[in-house]
């Protein structure tokens, strides 16, 4: 919510990039190669008022290939969308997946020689797509960055994890089992409760996301 990531507006494009691809795979739980298949352009990536709308590129064929994997929606929420009424809710609305991919592709524009949502920064390769290797490495270096400015010792992440830890925060919070199958793109429950719950224990489109941002707040809030 802070230095080096924010303000977004004039960050450095390597931390804008590392936090909204850490964003966009946290609330949406999709695996790094769907994320490398996201374009930036409309009817690909559509801003609502509430959320945004990612739809992957019709020529990507995902992991698992079948008529409920193909071309599926994500929808990723709005987070504190009118943070007026104390910093609290303004440091919140830094979260806001929604906001980060407009500042993300409005600061991309300038240099962008692809319509692929996720581009090289790097001088040698700027404006270039970055493969997936490159979108979980970014993933990666977020978290590790957040947890040292943090003072907090962490493991090895991978990009892979955010699947696990986005999926096991929306189940307890009370979300559907099947609206997270349908966000992480898991035709089966048994998937999820085999290999990704964390704890064993939609109201709407957006509400996964939601729920994932929410649960990280209350965790970091020492008054919860």
């Amino acid at each position: 919510m802070g230095a080096p990531f924010e303000p977004m507006a004039t960050c450095s494009m390597l931390y804008l990039s590392w936090k909204t691809a850490f964003l966009v795979a946290i609330t949406s739980a999709r695996r790094v190669s769907e994320l490398r298949a996201l374009t930036s352009e409309p009817p690909y990536t559509v801003f609502h008022k509430d959320k945004v709308q990612l739809r992957p590129h019709p020529a990507f064929l995902p992991k698992v290939v079948s008529a409920f994997h193909i071309n599926q929606d994500i929808f990723l929420p709005v987070f504190y969308p009118k943070p007026h009424v104390s910093r609290k809710e303004q440091q919140l609305h830094s979260l806001d997946v929604r906001r980060a991919l407009a500042f993300y592709i409005e600061r991309t524009k300038p240099f962008r020689k692809t319509t692929q949502l996720f581009i090289a920064v790097a001088d040698r390769m700027k404006g270039l797509p970055v493969s997936s290797q490159r979108i979980s490495s970014w993933i990666t270096s977020c978290i590790r960055t957040c947890y040292d400015l943090a003072g907090v010792p962490t493991m090895h992440p991978t990009a892979h994890s955010t699947r696990a830890q986005a999926s096991s925060s929306a189940f307890l919070a009370h979300i559907p089992i099947q609206e997270i199958c349908r966000a992480a793109t898991w035709s089966s429950v048994h998937t999820f409760a085999s290999h990704y719950a964390i704890v064993q224990h939609s109201r709407d489109a957006a509400a996964f996301g939601s729920a994932v941002l929410n649960s990280a707040v209350s965790q970091s809030d020492p008054a919860s």
